[in-house]
């Protein structure tokens, strides 16, 4: 049977309690609605909660707000975490809420402070996006990235903010809308996104993404918000060649997206709109990364040798290769996914 804390526009009030405003244990299908924790009872100013804003621990299948009219809750002033859920929770889901100048995290999952992104999730904690641009305006354009696992359906929420927390990570204090992503066969998606709420340039926003089976991330790192558009790589330049080992030159006519361990390949591409002196990364997707790549004009060429990480349970590896671009205005990323063959 499914309880409800709170009520559609008439929750409430959580403040002044010696430990956390609300605590969910052993219990599973709750929804906290439209309440005011930490807050006074008119939502302006604080009267924190001692310990954690919301604290869910060995629970599971619990809402906490919602993007329903009249379902956010506002949690703030607490001296502890905004929203806590320990690893004995399951399936958290927060979404809209107004997160903001709580003691420590917006957002804290398995309690460890910021919990930073795995590869395939292997740690069951959701990874966060990663925003790479966001121009500020009458409506709000937002581009990024995450990684999370294979061919999976994300619920990617933005929130802006008046300061950045001092985790450097969230807060939300004003939900500004979402967006749908399916990641690809290497667990990776990129997002570009008009969002109909306007922001102002110097706002910070961050964002947070919700699976069906893991629940709510944490909140992203914050990026301030500008007013002049961000660099871009041009996703459809992005071209894998092999290096012949013979000529020891690339075979530029013959694109691949398949490589040999120990075998050299090039990747190319290019970038648009960018300022001079740009920054190009590239995530190999195997813990290494190029921060140097040659860079000419538009333009950006890199190598790389996959090595030999024997044993291997499978045949091949896929790798989400991350390009991003950065300059004075912002950034801009792309994925390109590369397949490794594994050899004896």
């Amino acid at each position: 049977i499914g309880v409800t804390v709170g009520g559609d526009l008439a929750g409430n009030v959580i403040s002044g309690n010696t430990g956390d405003g609300i605590t969910i244990d052993s219990a599973s299908t709750i929804d906290v609605v439209a309440n005011l924790i930490g807050t006074t009872a008119t939502g302006i100013g604080g009267i924190p909660n001692v310990g954690n804003g919301i604290t869910v621990s060995a629970a599971s299948g619990i809402t906490i707000g919602g993007l329903t009219s009249g379902h956010a809750n506002r949690v703030a002033y607490n001296l502890g975490d905004g929203v806590r859920v320990s690893d004995a929770a399951s399936l958290v889901v927060a979404r809209g809420n107004e997160v903001f100048n709580n003691g420590t995290q917006g957002i804290d999952l398995v309690v460890d402070d910021v919990t930073l992104n795995d590869p395939g999730e292997l740690d069951g904690v959701q990874n966060f996006p990663q925003l790479d641009s966001a121009l500020a305006g009458s409506q709000t354009s937002i581009t990024g990235s995450i990684t999370s696992t294979a061919n999976t359906t994300l619920q990617i929420d933005f929130y802006g903010n008046d300061a950045p927390d001092v985790s450097l990570y969230g807060e939300g204090q004003r939900y500004l809308g979402s967006t749908e992503v399916i990641t690809d066969g290497a667990g990776a998606a990129t997002f570009s996104v008009d969002i109909a709420a306007a922001s102002f340039g110097g706002e910070f926003i961050t964002a947070t993404a919700t699976s069906g089976s893991l629940g709510t991330s944490e909140f992203s790192q914050s990026l301030q918000a500008n007013s002049d558009a961000p660099p871009t790589i041009v996703q459809d330049s992005l071209l894998v060649t092999i290096i012949d080992e013979d000529l020891e030159e690339a075979t530029y006519g013959i694109p691949t997206l398949v490589v040999d361990e120990g075998q050299e390949l090039s990747l190319t591409g290019d970038f648009a709109d960018v300022d001079s002196s740009p920054l190009v990364t590239i995530d190999w997707g195997d813990g290494t990364t190029t921060t140097d790549p040659i860079i000419r004009q538009e333009s950006f060429s890199a190598r790389k040798i996959y090595q030999d990480d024997d044993p291997s349970a499978s045949p091949s590896d896929l790798y989400p290769v991350l390009v991003r671009v950065t300059d004075a205005d912002g950034s801009g990323s792309a994925f390109i996914a590369i397949t490794v063959r594994n050899i004896d």
